[in-house]
Parts: structure tokens; sequence; C-alpha cells
């Protein structure tokens, strides 16, 4: 019954600060616009959601564009089955083009200029002195390396679907990428706190229930978009919201000795990969 408790507080403490000090550092930003830092914050998180507006706006066109032609074919051919087979080919090459030539090197810019733009946001809204690596290649392979836990771990999220009860594993789903979110969201300030990787993932494996309750929102939405690139846009329109909670959270260690390894599977397998390609490394080395 206590257990239950500590998550039931937990889950709310952590939603809580997820959607509060988003919003509590957003108007503090704009009442405070005359100061260096929060210009710069202001100007980053302005240009995160003009280039997810803008993806969001471009895939929002193309279909009404989509749905026009559609009405232009069936007014050409007229007949159901003509019509039906020629808008078939038509729509798939057309998605093919607008996917390949615009969405995908958007997605791309996307990537790479947000990735640099959460950076600036987190270490801009950052309070303390940051603590620096003992060395820069060890600061490099703890990101490489926790780059690889997170791509294995939002596999491991996404195989949830294929749970034979469909509602058991959306919601498992849904919970591994509310924590991976949250990963995302604080790791920008544990790094700059000088934590290792193991560091931060058995934090998130011990106060799993404010870090999903953390993450909910922006996986709830997520989750709720079919498309792809959708997601993407959305994610880089909000996401610069959870790093800023993320820096404003004081966080109190947990009470729970109940720690759940989420992300085991996924440490055991990055191991296992690097000792393989180290291996490899040797061989042909030799």
């Amino acid at each position: 019954m206590e257990y239950l408790k500590i998550i039931i507080f937990g889950f709310i403490d952590g939603l809580y600060d997820s959607i509060f000090f988003g919003i509590y550092v957003i108007t503090t930003v704009l009442k405070q616009h005359q100061t260096a830092q929060s210009i710069n914050v202001l100007k980053r998180i302005r240009q995160c959601c003009l280039l997810g507006g803008l993806l969001m706006f471009s895939m929002i066109v193309f279909n009404y564009t989509l749905k026009l032609l559609n009405l232009v074919v069936f007014l050409i051919f007229g007949s159901h089955e003509t019509h039906g087979k020629t808008w078939l080919w038509l729509e798939s090459i057309l998605s093919t083009l607008f996917s390949a030539l615009w969405v995908l090197p958007l997605i791309i810019l996307c990537r790479i200029l947000t990735a640099l733009w959460f950076q600036d946001i987190a270490d801009t809204s950052f309070k303390g002195r940051p603590q620096s690596f003992k060395s820069t290649s060890k600061l490099i392979a703890d990101i490489l390396f926790s780059l690889l836990i997170q791509l294995l771990f939002l596999i491991q999220a996404n195989l949830f679907y294929f749970f034979p009860i469909g509602l058991i594993g959306q919601l498992l789903s849904i919970l591994h990428t509310s924590l991976l979110y949250s990963l995302y969201s604080f790791e920008y300030k544990w790094l700059n706190m000088g934590w290792e990787l193991y560091r931060r993932l058995y934090y998130i494996e011990k106060m799993w229930p404010y870090f999903f309750g953390f993450g909910l929102p922006l996986a709830l939405v997520t989750h709720s978009l079919p498309n792809y690139y959708l997601n993407n846009a959305c994610f880089s329109f909000l996401f610069p919201l959870f790093i800023l909670s993320a820096n404003e959270t004081h966080l109190e260690p947990s009470k729970s000795d109940y720690k759940i390894p989420f992300f085991s599977i996924v440490v055991w397998i990055s191991n296992k990969l690097l000792v393989v390609l180290s291996n490899t490394s040797l061989f042909f080395n030799n």
C-alpha cells in the first residue's frame, strides 16, 4: 500500500512539474525579455516552433492538395473504377516525391538544427555551474553510448505494440516512451551536472513514477499522431518546454527501494554490440 502511494504521488509530481514549470518559465521569459539569457532562450524556442510549424503546415497543405487533385481526377475520368485505379498510383507517386524531395530533407534539417538549439536552450537555462567530465573523449563516449541506448529503448517501446493484449501493449509502450522523453529532457541538465550515463539511467529506474508522469504529456501527443512526419514536427514544437521544465525541477531522492530495470535489456545488448565491434576492429587491424 505504501509503495502504491509512492507511485501515485510520484506520477502526479512528475505530471505537474512537466506542465507547470514549462508554463512558468515561458511566462517568466516573456516578462523578463530584456535580459540576454531570456532573449536567447526565447529566440531558440521560436526557432524550434517555427521549424516544427513549417513542417506541420506543409503536411496540411499537401493533404488538402491531394484531396483537390483527387476531385480533379474524378471529374476527368468519371468512372469510379478508372478513377480508383488512376488515383491509386498517382497518389502513391505524389506522396513518395513529396516525402523524398521535401519532407525528408526538412526532417533531417530539423533534427540537426533543433539538436543544436535544444542544447543551447538547456545550457542557457541551466542553473548552477556546469560540471565537466574528466576528459573530452569520455564525454564523447558517454554521449555516443547514450544515443545507442536511446535508439534501442525506442525500439523496445515500439515492440510493445505487438503484445498479444492490445490495451496492455499500448500502455506499456506509452510508459516506455514517457521514460525515454524524460531521459531526453533531463539529459542536458544531468550532463551539465557531470552525471555519467549509468547514473542517469539508475535515477530514472529508481524514480520511474515521477519520470513516467513527466514524459506522459509529450508521449500522449506523439502517440496520438499516426503520421511519422507530423510526430517529428510536433516533438520539435513542444520539446523545448520540457527541457526548460527539467532545468527548473528540484528532485528529492525517492523514498522507494523498488527500482525497476527498464533499461537492463538495452544496456546488455549495447554492451554486447560494443564487444562485437571491438573484436571486429581488432581482427581487421591484425
